[in-house]
């Protein structure tokens, strides 16, 4: 089976990207690139050979950018790419179907589905070199089971649904839960988690005597905070504003913690 040397990851979030790098060089995907917009990415498909493309539909304040990659490489460059977005709406389908992508992969995905969707997808483009765009949207990858993530409290665990089996979180571990568009980070000291779930909906799931609100997107482990100020709580190094509209129950619930 055909393998590509070189992979591009355009995504926007530093640490999203860096994670999957880290995930491809462990399945041997050692020549892997990255780029955070779309100015990025022309230059990096410029200057590098590259052979397949992950590529993040929004990024940063743009929209649409991914997809304007998506063009850029079908009008340049015949290579596959793979969209791996927290999208699915139908305007959102109706622009990527446009760019005709080799697959199409829903945050959170498994590393199993990841590592088949790029197989796949060099494979079928090795199959047919001449064919510059995926001959058909049936080539996307959108397992019914990752349209909607599931979050339970069970046993002082948080459960994440990852494809067809749940990762077990103790609730003592987590650090925070930071909002990102459609998905939530849940950080803990060894590993950051993607949750596709709204942040006010799970805050309604979480213990009122762990957890706190601090900040429109971050929700905060009590238990884990090693100092705070009127601006700023500090975990394990890290700095987590506190919003003027919550200071005051803020700063009240953490001085009699």
């Amino acid at each position: 089976m055909p393998t590509p040397k070189t992979i591009l990851i355009v995504e926007d979030e530093l640490l999203i990207a860096e994670d999957l790098k880290e995930l491809l060089a462990e399945e041997g995907y050692t020549s892997v690139f990255k780029a955070r917009n779309y100015n990025q990415a022309r230059e990096v498909l410029a200057e590098e050979k590259i052979d397949l493309a992950l590529i993040d539909i929004q990024l940063g304040d743009q929209d649409e950018a991914g997809i304007s990659v998506a063009h850029h490489i079908n009008q340049t460059i015949p290579m596959p790419f793979i969209y791996l977005t927290s999208y699915s709406d139908i305007n959102t389908i109706e622009a990527v179907q446009k760019t005709r992508p080799w697959a199409f992969l829903l945050k959170p995905y498994s590393k199993e589905q990841l590592i088949a969707s790029i197989k796949i997808a060099y494979t079928n483009f090795k199959a047919a070199p001449e064919v510059n765009i995926a001959p058909s949207v049936s080539t996307y990858v959108n397992e019914e089971s990752f349209t909607e993530e599931q979050s339970l409290i069970v046993n002082e665990h948080l459960l994440i649904k990852d494809a067809t089996q749940f990762v077990k979180v103790a609730l003592k571990d987590i650090y925070w839960f930071e909002s990102h568009r459609n998905y939530v980070k849940v950080k803990t000291q060894h590993k950051v988690y993607l949750l596709r779930i709204a942040l006010k909906e799970l805050e309604l799931s979480l213990p009122k005597n762990m957890f706190l609100r601090c900040y429109k997107q971050f929700i905060v482990n009590t238990y884990n905070i090693n100092t705070f100020s009127n601006k700023s709580i500090f975990i394990d190094g890290n700095e987590i504003p506190i919003s003027r509209m919550l200071q005051q129950q803020v700063l009240q619930r953490l001085k009699y913690t």
